[in-house]
């Protein structure tokens, strides 16, 4: 079982044999495998729990899911809410070849499909439209891995990583991810400083091709010297470019 808890597994034991004698006799019971609450002994250890991929559940989150498994009439069924299956995977090597949660493993993206050697080279030998979309896509990749998510689905660039369940231990091992496949130095704070697919794109695309990202500092710095005026007025003029 999980570390930490192999003084609890006897009690726990215990509790389910007698929940299935009484179903057995035609007597009530329900016995629940609860996942961390966000309150209580539980969320004494959070950091341990997300590197295993679980998140804590909020007390009417697991209220509700206890009084769904009441009406159900379950005999006996765990409520773990995970923030990353490839986490919890990783955490928990044997339980894979379970055939029930065989079929609850994600698909895995093959480290070769990220690989700094292909990627770099793909990428150098494409037009720069190409090479944009394409590094998107294996940006995509590498955060479906370590989200644990579809690798198919699609995630708008301009979506925020915190929305998808991004937390600091995820953001870290992304930025490892994405260093190795790229060869590049990228700071932990990565997801935090581009918190976007197409911020992040933007970012890596300078690092790996300086020359195709334009440097805009010399506007930006000529913008903080306008004065309040000034500044109005190139509004006005931007904004009636487009139309407004």
């Amino acid at each position: 079982g999980s570390a930490g808890q192999a003084s609890y597994a006897a009690a726990n034991g215990t509790l389910a044999a007698i929940v299935r004698a009484r179903r057995a006799r035609g007597l009530a019971g329900l016995c629940v495998d609860w996942g961390p609450w966000a309150e209580g002994m539980a969320a004494e250890d959070r950091v341990r729990r997300r590197s295993l991929g679980l998140m804590p559940m909020e007390a009417g989150a697991a209220l509700a899911a206890m009084q769904a498994l009441l009406d159900s009439g379950a005999v006996q069924a765990s409520v773990l809410p995970l923030r990353s299956w490839n986490a919890f995977f990783g955490a928990h090597p044997r339980i894979g070849d379970d055939p029930f949660f065989a079929t609850l493993r994600p698909e895995q993206v093959s480290s070769e499909t990220i690989s700094s050697d292909g990627i770099v080279a793909q990428l150098r030998a494409m037009p720069d439209q190409a090479r944009r979309r394409a590094l998107l896509q294996h940006l995509r990749l590498a955060l479906a891995t370590v989200l644990g998510a579809d690798p198919q689905a699609h995630v708008a660039p301009e979506t925020p990583f915190q929305e998808l369940g991004l937390d600091s231990l995820m953001s870290v091992e992304l930025r490892n991810l994405l260093a190795k496949a790229f060869d590049v130095a990228l700071p932990p704070t990565l997801a935090l400083d581009y918190p976007t697919l197409a911020t992040l794109s933007d970012h890596i695309m300078q690092q790996l091709f300086p020359a195709t990202v334009p440097d805009r500092s010399d506007d930006i710095a000529a913008i903080v010297a306008m004065s309040d005026a000034e500044a109005e007025e190139l509004l006005r003029r931007e904004l009636e470019g487009l139309g407004v």
